[in-house]
Formats: C-alpha cells, structure tokens, sequence
C-alpha cells in the first residue's frame, strides 16, 4: 500500500467564554473545554450526558405508531404470519432480530428476512415479495429500509394483497409508498424530539410501544438494548441525545454477557464483555458482522444455520449474522463467531488486495480519484474507496465492471458533495443515491468514461487541488506537561465516544523526541517516547511511520489520550494523529 504524506491544518476549537466556564468549576479546565467543544453550556446539562441518562421518549410521539401497534397485535392474535424485511448491514441486521424477537415473545408467527447483497440488493426487491406472499405472510415490517421502495411497496400491498408497516431513518423522497403505517422521525408531520436515530433505533421504539400496549411477565423491553446499542454504534448516528442514551444502557446490558452470540462474538475479537465499550463495537464486533455480506459466494444456499428460534426457509449470507445475534445454542454461536472471525480475516485480505490493485489504477494528480475493474468485489468497493479517500484526501470512486454495467461506490471530503455532483450527471446514470460524503451509482459501461470526465469537470469547478487540505481540530492546545494526571477518569466519562462525540483531541507543541522506530508488518506505524519538562509519554502513531529515520528531536503533536493494557498492566498512551517539526 501507498504510504502518503498529507499535510494537514491544525485547529484549535474556541476557548470557552468565562461566565460558562464558571459553570464548570467541579471539573478540570481541560474537561470544561471538552464539554464546551460539545454544546453543553451548563452544569446539568454536562451531568445528563457525562452520565448518559438522558431522555427516552414516548414512542408514541412518532407518527403513525398507535396504527403500527394496533396492525402487529392484531396480526398477532389472529394468527397471521408476520414478516421483518431488513438489511444487510449491522443497523439492519440488529433492527431484524430486535423486532423478530419482540413479536415472537408476544406470541407472534415471524419470519426474518435479509436480503443478499450481491443477487437481491439494497432495499426491498419484488422476488422476495413473492417469496415471502408464497410462504403465506400476511403482515411485512420492514425495518432500516423501505422508505423509498415505492414501486417495489406498492406492488406488495396492491398485487399480492399485503399489509405494510415501514419502519425508516433514513429521509424519505418527496412521494411516500402507499401502505398500512410509515414510521420515520424524518417524513413530514412528524415531531418525534430524536430526528437522528438509527434503524434499529426505530426498531426498539416500536417494540417500546408493543409492551407498553400489551405488557408480558417476565418481558422487558431493556432486554434489547444491546441490539439497539450494537446497531447504533455501527450506522454511525450521533451518538448524542436519545441515542447516547440507548447507547449507554445498551453497552451497560452487553456486560452482563446475557447475549450467547454477542458474547461469542465478544470472545474472538478478543475484547472483554465487561469492558466493551462503543469504540469495541465499530472496529471489533461491527466488522465481523457485515464481512459475511461482503464477500460473494461465503454461504452458500445448502448451509445450515438452524439452531435459532425462527425458522430461516431463505438462507443467504446475511443470515448467519442474523443467527449469531438470535440463537441461544452456545455451541452453535461458537461455531458461528469463529466462522464470522475467519470470513473477516478473509475480508480484509482481500480489501487489502483490492486496495493496492486500485492504487495502480488510480492517477494521483486527478482532483476524483478512480478506479474500477471487472475483478474487483462489488462488496469491498466501499471500504477501498473510503481507504483512498482517507490516504489522498480525494473523493474516490471505485467500481465492479460487470457484463454491462457499473456498480460503483464514493466517498468524498467535506469540500465536495458527492451526491450533488451525481444528481448533475443523471442522465447517464441507470441510478445513484447517497448523501454528502458517500454515495452509490450504477451506470452502462457505456456511459462511464463521461461520467467520470463530467464528475472530473465538477471537481475543477468546486475544488483547487493546491488549496484542499485536511483540516484537524483540536479540543485544546495545552503543553504536555500540563495534562492532568487523572485525564484518563475524566475521558472514561465521555464514552460512549463516536460521531457527534468524537474522541478529545490534543494539540501539544515543542515536545522532545526520547526514542522512536518504525513498527508493525510493513513497518508503516511508529513507536515513540516523549517528554515535556518532567512529563514523560509512551506514544502510537498508525499509519505515520515515514516518519522514521527523518523524526526530528523537538515536534508537535495532535493526538487522543488513551489506556494501553499490556501484561496484565494499564498505563496512559499518546495516540498520534499528526506530526509537525517544532518552528
């Protein structure tokens, strides 16, 4: 792989004003300014979320959720079978087996379902519409999906005679699919205070208004938090407001392990159950549950992923990740969590593989960067573009070259709307979606040379290639020395961390460089140890190893605080983001 040297803008967050930092007077200088960089402006305001006990709200506030209720009960108590229409990835996932769950323990008929990346797509598609009428269902709730099916939900409703419930939260389009209930924060009308759940957060809220409606002994709705907490972290919502909430409780019930297939999946990502944290979930649980939709011909339609309490008549990749978050059979979710761990292995192999081929393909000098071919996996070409967007600072699109057409996947930097850029080229799309920073397109092969020189167009329009450069901003800029020697219990208290509440960061300057190498496989990180006066830190820096051999003695540095756990020992680690010489 490329190794890149992008220099980046350093930015420091404004000092918080005087008359609220009086409001912070129980805690650090440091915190006061991480809390202000959050929007909390006062006292309460910093307990609420430092504690993570904020809101839970009336589920009955989103619109459209007393007809939902009074559908699936009434399903439920004339016997008819029930479908939950999902998608493959965590949110979707999560959200399938929270709902399938929730309506099996109240007595309903549920089959799940997930469709295949790879042969069925994103969203709801008529082949398993008919698939599903033909196994006699007669109510579908779709959840993390259907807001936009409206051809495909139609079709449903008016040919084969069946009732809907959307459950949606992603921004519906301007004409709404005719059917029974759509629940989603973001369509018209709606007032429901959290605007920014996930998928299965919807989820959760309507099984919150099942038992609210008809309460079970021995059911209680906290018991799905960790699904609503897992699939939260991983579709990336801010993690503020409800969310925080969800988010907070839902790792806080990971912890007691209840879950046999979380635990498992716990077990080989090598984390601690009682210690899992929302930053174990986006880079160690998450990964393995969407590797086994990424990779084409994994499962094949002849495996057996029984064991669990619903049946699964339409086996397809997903549904092993489905299985490991349902079933109860120990033995059975070892067997499954190491088979996800080692299909994971084998993703990022080949994401790896994909990505140095897509380096050759690529020419740096482009404002877009891209690369496509015949050879590529078109369910990795996500991960490779956001790689080389992170490496070259680019939008990037990377594209599987079929028999006739392209399935491409973008990503982008904040000076470029991507999907804006696309809307501009729709007529040589066969389709597009997305939002800001990321965005999907099919287009003829035909069509993709002037596709990719009208994007590059747009580009010289928008963008300077002298002048784009990542920017960084820091919580504060404090001297090393000055860091307090009980940071570490003051960032605890930030967690859950993830978007809308990103790690602290840290600019210190004129630090002296005690020891360094370059480290790791390929020699691409660096190792290091600072000090500042009598201050004196072991630090990381991933991805920075050019560094080695030209390090100077006195440098700057942009970096996170974080525990590092080693023998059996805890001590406190830089993690660096950046490097500059000292001026």
């Amino acid at each position: 792989m490329i190794q890149t040297h992008i220099e980046k803008r350093w930015k420091v967050s404004p000092q918080i004003p005087l008359q609220i930092a009086d409001e912070f007077q129980m805690y650090s200088d440091v915190m006061a300014q991480i809390l202000y960089n959050r929007q909390i402006k006062d006292a309460q305001s910093a307990e609420v979320f430092l504690n993570g006990n904020g809101p839970f709200y009336n589920p009955f506030l989103l619109r459209n959720m007393d007809k939902a209720v009074s559908l699936i009960l009434f399903a439920v108590d004339n016997d008819e079978p029930i479908a939950v229409y999902g998608d493959y990835d965590v949110d979707g996932i999560s959200a399938t087996a929270l709902m399938s769950e929730v309506l099996q323990r109240i007595g309903a008929q549920v089959t799940p379902y997930i469709p295949d990346r790879f042969t069925e797509g994103y969203g709801i598609n008529t082949n398993a519409l008919d698939k599903l009428h033909n196994a006699g269902i007669k109510l579908m709730v779709t959840v993390d999906c259907g807001i936009r099916s409206i051809n495909e939900l139609n079709y449903a409703v008016r040919n084969l005679g069946m009732k809907v419930i959307i459950s949606d939260h992603h921004g519906p389009a301007e004409i709404l699919p005719d059917v029974e209930a759509i629940i989603c924060q973001k369509q018209v009308g709606d007032t429901y205070p959290e605007k920014n759940l996930s998928g299965v957060g919807i989820a959760y809220k309507i099984a919150q208004a099942i038992i609210q409606v008809r309460p079970e002994a021995g059911v209680d709705v906290r018991e799905w938090l960790d699904l609503a907490a897992l699939g939260t972290v991983a579709d990336v919502v801010p993690l503020v407001g409800e969310n925080r909430s969800i988010v907070k409780a839902g790792l806080a019930q990971m912890h007691f392990g209840k879950r046999t297939g979380l635990s498992a999946l716990i077990g080989v990502s090598r984390l601690q159950a009682n210690m899992i944290s929302a930053t174990d979930i986006s880079f160690g649980i998450a990964p393995r549950l969407n590797a086994v939709g990424r990779i084409e011909s994994i499962v094949s339609e002849g495996d057996d992923i029984s064991g669990i309490d619903s049946e699964f008549s339409l086996p397809v990749a997903a549904h092993k990740a489905l299985a490991i978050l349902m079933t109860t059979d120990v033995t059975l979710a070892g067997l499954l969590a190491q088979e996800l761990d080692d299909i994971n292995r084998k993703r990022q192999q080949l994401t790896r593989e994909m990505q140095s081929q897509a380096e050759q393909l690529i020419n740096c000098e482009d404002l877009v960067l891209f690369a496509a071919d015949k050879n590529f996996s078109s369910g990795l070409v996500g991960l490779v573009a956001a790689k080389l967007t992170e490496s070259f600072y680019r939008p990037t699109i990377i594209g599987y070259i079929g028999e006739h057409h392209t399935r491409a996947s973008c990503r982008s930097i904040k000076e470029f709307h991507i999907t804006q850029a696309l809307d501009r080229c729709s007529d040589l799309l066969l389709q597009h979606g997305g939002h800001a920073m990321a965005a999907g397109f099919t287009v003829a092969n035909d069509n993709m040379h002037l596709l990719i020189d009208r994007l590059q167009a747009i580009a010289h329009e928008t963008l300077d290639q002298d002048a784009i450069k990542p920017s960084l901003v820091a919580d504060i800029d404090i001297p090393l020395s000055q860091i307090p020697k009980d940071i570490i219990k003051d960032l605890d208290r930030l967690d859950p961390i993830g978007a809308g509440n990103p790690p602290a960061t840290f600019i210190s300057r004129n630090v002296q460089v005690l020891s360094s190498k370059a480290v790791g496989k390929d020699k691409n990180h660096l190792k290091l140890t600072v000090r500042d006066n009598q201050s004196v830190y072991d630090a990381i820096a991933f991805r920075l190893g050019y560094w080695d051999g030209v390090l100077p003695e006195r440098i700057d540095l942009f970096y996170q605080i974080e525990k590092n756990y080693f023998n059996g020992k805890v001590t406190t680690q830089l993690n660096i983001k950046d490097i500059k010489a000292t001026d």
